[in-house]
């Protein structure tokens, strides 16, 4: 089978897939046989069947995924593509038998239509096991104003100011210890530690 090794220019054909979701390196636990690398199985619109019921999932390529240079053997991470992405790659070879992914088509809307991939509908993004993050959005939609923080609520809030906290224009520096103009005395904390350059907090805005 003749490939594109090693060769730039037009024999290289591009395409656009979704990636089959349960078909991934965690989720097969890296024990397939023919493993390698980040790969997970895609499926190419007018090139493989719409329906899993024509092709399963399980029965498409595996695509190798393309990374950046941070990901070399000494840096090694995860590519991050899970499932249910469309994705956009090249073929290695002529055959169309070896395909890249190099790009994700992002998707940030929390609907979806189903949890399995399928007829290339959207794909729930916490599929093939994942569980979201208490730091991301499942459901609902953006909200259409800024937040307001309550008037009364912040006027209630409590600040602590730290005890090594001072107003710079007040004082001067030896051998990195701090001293009032006033007094010439060196401030100390409420433990009696000195305060120097690297304990304390200027409290000078002009600084």
């Amino acid at each position: 089978m003749k490939n594109n090794l090693g060769k730039i220019g037009n024999n290289y054909k591009w395409f656009i897939a979704q990636v089959a979701t349960d078909q991934n390196e965690v989720v097969k636990g890296g024990k397939w046989p023919d493993m390698h690398g980040d790969r997970v199985k895609i499926r190419i619109p007018g090139k493989h069947p719409k329906t899993n019921a024509e092709t399963s999932d399980s029965d498409l390529p595996w695509a190798i995924v393309a990374k950046s240079t941070v990901h070399g053997a000494k840096n090694y991470v995860s590519s991050g593509i899970w499932g249910g992405e469309w994705v956009i790659g090249f073929f290695m070879d002529e055959g169309e038998q070896q395909p890249v992914i190099t790009h994700v088509l992002n998707n940030n809307l929390p609907s979806y239509e189903v949890n399995k991939s399928d007829s290339f509908k959207r794909v729930n993004r916490y599929n093939s096991g994942m569980e979201p993050g208490n730091h991301q959005v499942t459901t609902g939609r953006a909200s259409g104003k800024q937040t307001e923080i309550n008037e009364e609520d912040f006027l209630d809030m409590e600040v602590e100011v730290p005890t090594a906290a001072f107003d710079k224009r007040n004082t001067y520096t030896t051998n990195g210890i701090i001293y009032d103009i006033k007094t010439g005395q060196a401030l100390t904390d409420d433990t009696g530690a000195l305060l120097t350059d690297d304990s304390t907090i200027n409290l000078d805005p002009s600084s």
